[in-house]
């Protein structure tokens, strides 16, 4: 038959040694159980990868990890984190569980906007509640939403973090529910 190819074996040995160095091997690239445990805490810690991978590499002499592997393993644990849910809801989650004063906006199921303030932070509004600043970032965070910064202004021309707003719109609306 013309155009079709066909396989033959002409022999089931192989034509050389099995090699030494398995290094770029995606069998031997993989995270043991110590080097997870490893990655997770770091990561936990908020180190990057690249900083995590030297970490490793050092600490466990026979590790032949790459980057990919650190990111799968950090993936992994977010996506445990998460549990089945966006990142703006895990948000919203953590913040309603500590030191934070929080107010969140829903239309329907879905969150709208998320106001953020640390307590220690209310006390400095209070005390220093003359100057602020307001500024807009346009989309640049992983939830896809701009990002409203609250600065304050000392007496001593300090600055501080007064609060945070993930805003769904740039509109009058949406700034007078934050600033509220």
């Amino acid at each position: 038959m013309k155009g079709v190819w066909a396989v033959r074996k002409i022999s089931g040995n192989h034509n050389h040694e099995l090699g030494g160095n398995l290094a770029g091997h995606a069998v031997k690239c993989r995270l043991n159980e110590l080097e997870k445990v490893k990655v997770q805490a770091l990561g936990g810690q908020g180190l990057a990868p690249k900083d995590i991978i030297c970490i490793v590499r050092k600490e466990f002499a026979n590790s032949h990890s790459t980057a990919k592997e650190i990111y799968y393993e950090l993936g992994t644990v977010r996506a445990k984190e998460l549990r089945g849910r966006g990142p703006i809801e895990t948000l919203v989650e953590l913040i309603s569980c500590t030191d934070y004063f929080s107010k969140v906006r829903l239309v329907g199921d879905a969150v709208n906007c998320v106001f953020v303030m640390h307590q220690s932070s209310i006390s400095m509004c209070q005390t220093f509640c003359t100057v602020f600043l307001l500024d807009c970032t346009y989309k640049t965070n992983k939830f896809g939403m701009p990002l409203l910064n609250v600065v304050g202004i000392m007496s001593t021309y300090a600055t501080f973090n007064a609060g945070f707003a993930f805003l769904h719109a740039e509109n009058k609306d949406t700034y007078a529910w934050a600033l509220q």
